[in-house]
């Protein structure tokens, strides 16, 4: 194996300290990967991936077993790894497609009754374990106390909701709220693709704080990112801002994505239009800021996301406008030449009104308004176009 990397270092056989076995490489180029030296025979192993990292879509995969090299394979700057990788980086975050606009995704029911509504509250709540509990018993005697908490938690707000659903079931007219279920059907696949990561005890814990919006976009944006064919990694900085996902698209290379949940699109109950999500754009970027200490720093690609919750689907269209405004006027003023793009991860609900039953589906994915003025050399893989 061998590369060209001007500060690449050599693997040399661990045993008889003669024979090369991979030239000029860097971290994170081979992982989980055992060499045999051709000379004497001995067999060194090198680094495991390890929990919660990721390698690149473009990445070299080796079958297990022996694999005889009679001539030298360059790698050219691509990553080398043993399937045990792939399959250990697939369990923790599942394959891609799996959960939004793959072939694998879950259909919705053939009918949303009472017992599909029960189930659905059951499996949210065997997935949270005890935090739902916990918040389940606050929401009850804060709502009973004589002065009720002006914010509830937001996962209550839609349990309580469809308890109160299928309350109606028992009468001549069932009254259902389908924004709320259609949140708890898109929550529940999202969580359940990451509980095998590493991280989900963070994560679970992060759910039951007022770090739940916040945690319930990001894990979205991140399904959403791999579902259309990027390798992603959840970032946790010991000290200061950092963004909150990389996106792995090489040894050395990342793409920093930065989240962000305005309160203004936490259920704004009206189409927002134009101007107002404008101003969230703006606040959004300055929040995240570009300089050396930002959480999009100008020192590697950059992707902004924000979140929103029923939020309507003109808001998407005009969303996209304000995007656009906002990334034209930055190019104009040569800012930002290092962002690719901004995102939109919208938590709603689509109706679809037929002339016995109505279709409903949960209106999820993440356009991205491109950044005409982006100048870097990575691209964003969006080989799929997840929906809800």
């Amino acid at each position: 194996m061998r590369d060209d990397w001007p500060d690449g270092f050599d693997y040399v056989s661990g045993h008889c300290g003669q024979m090369v076995l991979a030239s000029r490489v860097v971290d994170e180029q081979l992982w989980d990967l055992a060499f045999q030296c051709f000379g004497c025979k001995g067999i060194s192993t090198g680094p495991a991936l390890p929990p919660g990292m990721a390698v690149p879509p473009r990445t070299i995969v080796t079958l297990p077993g022996l694999s005889p090299v009679s001539n030298p394979i360059d790698l050219r700057g691509q990553v080398l790894v043993g399937k045990v990788a792939v399959d250990r980086m697939e369990k923790e975050s599942g394959r891609m497609g799996s959960t939004f606009g793959g072939r694998a995704s879950p259909t919705p029911p053939t009918e949303g009754n009472a017992n599909y509504l029960e189930q659905l509250i059951c499996d949210v709540r065997q997935l949270l374990g005890p935090m739902f509990d916990t918040l389940d018993a606050a929401d009850r005697k804060g709502r009973a106390s004589k002065t009720p908490p002006r914010k509830r938690h937001p996962l209550m707000v839609a349990v309580e909701s469809v308890r109160a659903a299928i309350a109606t079931f028992g009468t001549a007219t069932p009254t259902v709220n389908v924004s709320y279920v259609m949140e708890l059907v898109t929550l529940l696949q999202t969580f359940e693709r990451w509980k095998e990561h590493p991280l989900w005890p963070k994560m679970q814990k992060a759910l039951g704080t007022a770090e739940y919006l916040h945690t319930v976009i990001t894990l979205a944006a991140a399904t959403l990112l791999v579902d259309a064919g990027n390798s992603v990694v959840f970032h946790e900085a010991p000290v200061g801002r950092a963004p909150d996902l990389f996106l792995v698209v090489g040894p050395r290379r990342r793409v920093a994505v930065e989240v962000k949940m305005p309160e203004a699109l936490r259920i704004p109950g009206r189409p927002l239009g134009f101007e107002a999500l404008l101003k969230v754009v703006k606040a959004a970027m300055k929040r995240a800021g570009g300089g050396e200490k930002g959480q999009l720093s100008r020192q590697q690609p950059g992707l902004l996301v924000i979140g929103g919750f029923h939020l309507y689907e003109s808001d998407l269209s005009a969303f996209n406008q304000a995007a656009t405004t906002y990334l034209t006027a930055a190019t104009k003023g040569k800012r930002h030449a290092h962002l690719i793009g901004i995102g939109l991860v919208p938590f709603g609900t689509a109706i679809t009104r037929g002339a016995v039953t109505w279709a409903v589906r949960a209106m999820l994915g993440m356009p991205i308004t491109q950044n005409p003025g982006y100048s870097g050399d990575v691209a964003l893989s969006l080989t799929r176009t997840p929906r809800g």
